[in-house]
This record gives C-alpha cells, structure tokens and sequence, in this order.
C-alpha cells in the first residue's frame, strides 16, 4: 500500500491541505492536530482539504474529518470545505455516505506552489484509542448504512479504555 503524505501550503482565500495516499488511523491524529491548529489562528481562517490525490479513507480518518467538518464547517461561511472530484468522491464517501452532509467545492483549489509535509507523529496507545473511538462516534451519529457497525467499534473502545485494558 501507498505511503500517506500530508501537505499543507497557502491558497487564494485561506490553508489548503492535501492528502496524497491512504488517509489512514496513522495519520489521522496529526491531520486533527494540524486541521485545528490553521482555524484556530483566527475566526477569518479558512482550509480547503484536497482529496484529489487520496487513495482511500480508513474509517478512523473519515470519522476525524467527519467531526472537524462539524467543528468548523457551520454557517453560510464554512472555514473547513473539501475538494474531490467526483469519481474520487464516489471512492473515498460512496460506502459510508457520509458525503451528503460535507460542503464540497466544485473548483480544485490552487495552492501557490509552497507545500509543506505535516509531521505524522504517534500517540500513546489510550490518546490513539480514545482518537479512534470519538471518529466512530462521530460516524456513528451521522447516519448511514454502516452507524451501527460504527457503534459497536465505538462502544468496544469505550469499554476497554473504561477497563484499562487498550488494543489499539
């Protein structure tokens, strides 16, 4: 399988960050990190996130841009959109549809050519369990065909960081 690269650089009216590859449980806590730190700056912030060149979405990393897209993506003004083409799209949102309720833009954004990698780093094993059992809560509560089968890998998170016991 394919190396997973972040990227992020400037673009015509805000951040842009692409995610080049898999966008996997690996990369995902780094992608929140980076994701909160850029709209964070300032209540003007705005990022759009370049799916163009993803392979796949693990479901730990959909539910992570699920629940940022929730955070930031309200209003007539969202500061998080997203990019994919349509075929792309199809790929990455088609099984769980959770697509229907992200904002997508219809034009790939243009970046200025200066793109930085996003350090991927690790967390512990209980902040990499709990990370994991919030983005299937968030998929979860978002309805589709797989909620359930979402709730239950949520649930069993809970429970084994509740009982100490993590197999992330």
């Amino acid at each position: 399988m394919s190396t997973s690269v972040l990227k992020v650089g400037r673009g015509e009216d805000g951040w842009i960050c692409r995610v080049e590859g898999p966008g996997r449980v690996g990369e995902s806590p780094a992608f929140e990190r980076m994701v909160a730190r850029l709209l964070e700056q300032g209540p003007d912030s705005r990022l759009v996130v370049d799916l163009s060149d993803c392979e796949m979405l693990d479901s730990t990393f959909l539910g992570c841009l699920a629940s940022l897209y929730k955070r930031y993506a309200r209003g007539d003004l969202p500061r998080l959109v997203l990019f994919a083409p349509e075929d792309v799209r199809q790929r990455l949102f088609g099984a769980s549809q959770i697509d229907r309720y992200l904002r997508f833009r219809a034009v790939a954004p243009q970046g200025d050519g200066d793109w930085m990698d996003v350090p991927i780093t690790s967390l512990d094993e209980r902040s990499l369990a709990r990370h994991i059992m919030e983005a299937h809560k968030t998929l979860a509560t978002s309805g589709g065909p797989l909620a359930s089968a979402f709730a239950a890998i949520a649930q069993q998170f809970a429970d084994e960081l509740a009982g100490n016991t993590v197999s992330a």
